[in-house]
């Protein structure tokens, strides 16, 4: 573990800059020389979901195309695909590792 207390990035919001000192004050990161840039990764991915879902809750989950016709809203695929990046960085950095394997498993592509 780090001898001093960690540094967020300065350009995460309040929220991410939290969970980036908990995070790097529980766990050490330092074994791995690119965990800490994992975690940046996923929390800006956090903070871009999360600007995407507040564009959402103002404009509406769909808006109108040229022919008038109803289509989602753009940054719902944004927040969707933020939110996957997120789990899958976060699942990168093992931080739930002595907890064993909390996925259920697959056998043959199919739910078991």
């Amino acid at each position: 573990m780090a001898s001093s207390k960690p540094r967020a990035p300065s350009h995460l919001t309040a929220r991410s800059k939290r969970i980036y000192r908990t995070v790097c004050e529980d766990y050490d990161l330092d074994r791995e020389p690119h965990a800490r840039e994992v975690l940046r990764l996923a929390l800006e991915a956090l903070d871009r979901a999360d600007e995407a879902r507040a564009i959402v809750t103002v404009e509406g989950l769909t808006y109108q195309n040229r022919f008038d016709e109803p289509r989602a809203h753009p940054m719902l695929a944004v927040e969707r695909d933020c939110r996957v990046a997120v789990a899958r960085l976060l699942r990168e950095l093992s931080l739930d590792a002595d907890l064993g394997e909390t996925r259920v498993p697959r056998v043959g592509g199919a739910m078991a």
